[in-house]
């Protein structure tokens, strides 16, 4: 797979972030195994459910694509997130052999506190950097979002999050 961007500065950037992904997300798996609720969600489980909670009702063959399974282990995840509380099926209405899938209010509700947890984390990497670096980062990010791809910059973000 090549890659687009071969500029050494972006690439450095992209290796940085990376590094800082890696960290959370390892840590996000540690917290969520040590859960009490016994959710035990799959990457593909978790990946599905931030896209329904971007992107509203969906049906089936599009939330498999979107997480990049087939449309068998979609419908069989689908299932299992069904019984867990976290999503439900509805037919649509113009088409009754299509099914559209939707987060659920427990599926909501585990989103945030997913998204509440990450964003925990991330602030963690953080504590020991000198509140003037933390301004200056948050800055220059909020100033960036603007060059990113819109998709990229409204995924339910929370602004009085991002508003330094």
């Amino acid at each position: 797979m090549s890659h687009p961007v071969a500029d050494p500065s972006r690439l450095r950037l992209g290796a940085l972030f990376d590094q800082c992904h890696a960290l959370v997300s390892s840590e996000m798996f540690r917290r969520m195994t040590d859960d009490q609720r016994g959710l035990e969600l799959s990457f593909s489980q978790i990946h599905a459910l931030m896209h329904l909670n971007r992107h509203g009702a969906v049906i089936i063959a599009d939330l498999a694509e979107a997480v990049k399974l087939s449309s068998t282990a979609a419908s069989r995840m689908v299932e299992r997130m069904v019984r867990a509380g976290l999503v439900q099926r509805r037919e649509n209405p113009e088409d009754r052999r299509q099914k559209y899938v939707e987060l659920t209010p427990a599926g909501v509700s585990h989103v945030e506190e997913l998204r509440s947890s990450i964003t925990q984390i991330y602030s963690e990497l953080f504590v020991h950097v000198p509140d003037k670096m933390v301004h200056q980062l948050i800055d220059t990010l909020v100033k960036a979002r603007s060059y990113m791809p819109p998709a990229i910059c409204t995924l339910n973000s929370r602004p009085a999050e991002t508003e330094g």
